[in-house]
């Protein structure tokens, strides 16, 4: 009986151990995609930032794509939820705006190396729309822009915002956020963004 218990905890502590490096080498990869930029950052420098050997790298991911995908799937892991039950609440489309925006701006706001990663792969032409590439981030991307069109269509629908066309209008938010975040421009916080896209959609 307490061999098995032996075996069980042995076990146990392997796949601590496991996880425990992986986030080593997913955090080491952020860092150094982040500072050197992930088309300039080498395998056997993640590693090294990892303190693992090269070969131990390998047994966990085969590429740096693999590894920014998984950095991908971490940072955006209940994102989304978070963004439906915005658009779900009981509140008037401005509140809702409101709050999804304060909810972006505070998330790319706390995971600044990421903002600073996805801009840099902006910078590489039809990188995301590349058949493989970084799929998790195109599926939020997607998700994330349907879910602010329909807030927006709402506001439309109940008279509060002026018709625009609400793809247009979640296009302008999007961009104004990669201008602020991605290129670190002057707006401090999320009422400006807010009262900037206010000020062209919302009915007098």
């Amino acid at each position: 009986m307490s061999q098995k218990l032996t075996i069980k905890s042995t076990i146990s502590r392997k796949e601590k151990e496991k996880l425990k490096r992986r986030k080593t080498i997913l955090k080491s990869a952020l860092y150094l995609f982040s500072k050197k930029g992930f088309f300039k950052t080498k395998m056997e420098e993640i590693a090294k930032k990892a303190s693992l050997s090269k070969g131990l790298l390998y047994f966990y991911f085969t590429s740096k794509e693999e590894i920014l995908e998984e950095i991908v799937k971490e940072i955006y892991r209940g994102f989304m939820e978070r963004i439906e039950k915005i658009k779900a609440k009981s509140i008037s489309p401005a509140q809702k705006l409101e709050e999804f925006i304060k909810f972006e701006w505070n998330f790319y706001k706390r995971n600044k190396k990421f903002a600073n990663l996805i801009f840099e792969l902006y910078q590489e032409e039809g990188y995301f729309l590349k058949k493989g590439k970084v799929k998790t981030f195109r599926e939020v991307h997607l998700r994330e822009k349907e879910v602010l069109k329909n807030i927006i269509k709402e506001g439309i629908e109940k008279g509060i915002f002026k018709d625009y066309d609400p793809e247009l209008a979640s296009f302008i938010v999007s961009a104004i956020f990669h201008f602020v975040f991605m290129k670190s421009r002057g707006i401090k916080s999320h009422e400006e963004i807010l009262e900037l896209f206010l000020k062209g959609i919302l009915k007098k």
